[in-house]
């Protein structure tokens, strides 16, 4: 499997460095993180935002903690740029939750703190970076408190 990855930066470096400009209607098999083969479609413009023609999408996080397990379902996600994330936590509203990007973030945040019951919607950044984010939700109920880390990807369109 690395060989094929290896052959593909290869050939993206030889392109690159040839000034090859595909068409629009080419369909080049490029090798994701995991080694597979996945097709993508190249779009060619003169630069700008890439989500042309892709209305932003919103992904909804529903935060539950059921027998004293924090779930949040969907628990990992592909997210592009201009795009919104928007968790929910119902419960007690004198409790909260929290969400964490600890490393790195694609908002203009590290943490967010919610009563449970209220919702945290915001966009990804259109100069977030293509990457995995893991990030953590706590929980709070009562004296108790709970945390999970899930995670999400901003890919590329």
């Amino acid at each position: 499997m690395k060989k094929i990855a290896m052959l593909g930066i290869l050939l993206i470096l030889l392109l690159v460095s040839f000034n090859y400009a595909p068409g629009p209607n080419d369909l080049e098999k490029i090798p994701n993180k995991e080694g597979k083969i996945a097709d993508m479609k190249v779009n060619v413009g003169k630069g700008g935002n890439m989500a042309v023609g892709n209305e932003p999408k919103t992904i909804y996080v529903e935060i539950t903690c059921v027998d004293g397990e924090i779930l949040c379902d969907p628990d990992e996600f592909e997210v592009y740029r201009g795009d919104f994330i928007e968790w929910s936590c119902p419960g007690d509203k004198k409790d909260n939750y929290l969400v964490i990007l600890a490393e790195k973030t694609p908002f203009s945040w590290k943490f967010k703190v919610r009563k449970r019951g209220q919702k945290l919607r915001d966009k990804i950044k259109d100069e977030a970076d293509y990457d995995e984010y893991k990030y953590y939700v706590i929980v709070t109920e009562g004296p108790n408190l709970w945390i999970v880390d899930p995670i999400f990807i901003v890919r590329r369109h």
